[in-house]
């Protein structure tokens, strides 16, 4: 779940969306439910994430591919570097 929720920050920040951390959180709960289901679940989210970041890296044209993706926190020391 970790790992998910990381591909999807890096997805939504190739995107131009700034995000400090996955929505679920760093390291989500594991909840009380560890059944086979929801093992099954998790990992078919892993594989949905992955997919969406594989399509959006493949989408990037190739000026993209060195940029540096900011979180909140550079983006506002960055724009304080600037204002000075």
């Amino acid at each position: 779940m970790h790992i998910s929720g990381w591909k999807e920050v890096v997805r939504r920040r190739l995107d131009g969306e700034l995000m400090r951390l996955p929505v679920e959180g760093d390291w989500p709960e594991l909840g009380a439910d560890a059944s086979e289901a929801a093992r099954r679940g998790a990992l078919g989210r892993l594989e949905e994430r992955h997919q969406e970041l594989l399509a959006a890296v493949k989408g990037l044209h190739d000026a993209r591919l060195e940029d540096t993706l900011l979180s909140e926190a550079t983006e506002r020391a960055a724009a304080a570097c600037r204002a000075t």
